[in-house]
């Protein structure tokens, strides 16, 4: 049976965008073992759903999964990765009131850059690596003992990168992010 673990974080806004894809494509797939921690989100329909799942317990169906899908923060994508499976990440985004700003398209794009994470952004994309993995098509087990050093370098990569221009002339600065300081 094909495992797909699906978290969209802790983040207080909801991430219903996401929940609703997963919510349409296991209607044509009860086959699946779903297991989604949907915080303050709409659960999914006919899935195994947690508010909120502990830590130890979420690494477990990590190890276990076929596919992990997660919002775009780096703690879900780090964990993913050190525990062997390259995630499938959808970044919040703020247009639609899934955050308060753009951070996670940006920290998503720099992890796709660098091949670590596969990023989709629009419901197509996401049914179609969630079924080329139940088609066995597609495989997202990587070998997580280089993790850590790789982890490291691309938040650290990503943290002393120049502030950009973002479209609409503003200045963006992502380590601010994380808590740095100008």
């Amino acid at each position: 049976m094909t495992v797909i673990v699906v978290s969209v974080g802790t983040d207080h806004h909801r991430f219903d965008r996401l929940t609703g894809w997963l919510t349409a494509w296991r209607a044509s797939h009860p086959d699946v073992q779903l297991v989604v921690q949907h915080g303050t989100s709409s659960p999914v329909a006919d899935a195994r759903n947690s508010e909120l799942l502990p830590h130890p317990e979420l690494m477990e169906w990590f190890r276990a999964a076929d596919a992990v899908v997660l919002q775009g923060g780096p703690g879900g994508v780090m964990d993913a990765r050190a525990n062997g499976v390259l995630p499938i990440v959808v970044p919040r985004d703020p247009e639609f009131g899934e955050h308060v700003d753009g951070h996670q398209l940006d920290f998503s794009a720099h992890l796709a850059d660098r091949g670590l994470a596969r990023v989709v952004t629009d419901r197509t994309a996401l049914t179609g690596l969630l079924d080329a993995t139940v088609a066995g098509t597609e495989s997202w087990r990587i070998d997580p003992s280089t993790e850590a050093p790789a982890g490291v370098r691309a938040v650290r990569d990503l943290l002393e990168q120049p502030p950009t221009r973002r479209p609409d002339g503003t200045w963006r600065r992502l380590w601010r992010v994380w808590g740095r300081r100008a």
